[in-house]
């Protein structure tokens, strides 16, 4: 693991490129393979014991049903979140695509042969803006040109700027 990935919470086996690449078909293809092996590997786990003694040479146990039955247990709970999460995955990537492809089709730029006019013909033409006051550019020391102070009446001492707060309007 690099240096720049070793405080990241994904491991380096399921980012893009990888083995078990969780934004690819494929990748999420071969987890699912994975965990249905380490199912099954799990689920005759003492099948499996049972046949390394009697290779190794050694007196074979007897399986004792409650253990093989917890050991089921457990085979379905670590291969069958894997199993499940996998097929989750498969469909939330499905679904990001087909959004992803929703969302381009159709844009004004796919068209070469678009126009300007084409593109805003359906819009009438609005009358400018009537409420929106525009301030001057120009400004002066006492604040920006042509504006009136404001009614003493609306001045609260409470609330005014202390001085030194770089506010000239209110200072005077």
């Amino acid at each position: 693991m690099s240096c720049s990935n070793r405080h990241t919470s994904v491991p380096t086996y399921t980012r893009p490129g990888a083995i078990f690449d969780i934004h690819s078909y494929w990748g999420l293809l071969r987890f699912l393979l994975f965990c249905c092996a380490v199912t099954v590997f799990l689920w005759y786990s003492d099948e499996h014991f049972a046949w390394l003694e009697a290779v190794l040479g050694f007196s074979p146990s007897p399986i004792d049903p409650a253990k093989q039955s917890w050991a089921r247990l457990w085979a379905v709970i670590i291969g069958g979140t894997g199993i499940v999460s996998s097929l989750c995955m498969l469909v939330v990537v499905l679904i990001r695509r087909w959004r992803a492809q929703k969302s381009v089709k159709g844009q004004w730029y796919d068209h070469p042969d678009l126009k300007r006019e084409d593109l805003y013909e359906n819009r009438a033409e609005s009358p400018p803006e009537s409420e929106r006051q525009v301030r001057p550019a120009s400004f002066e020391a006492g604040g920006y040109s042509g504006e009136k102070p404001p009614p003493a009446h609306l001045v609260v001492p409470t609330s005014s700027p202390t001085a030194g707060t770089g506010n000239d309007r209110y200072e005077q």
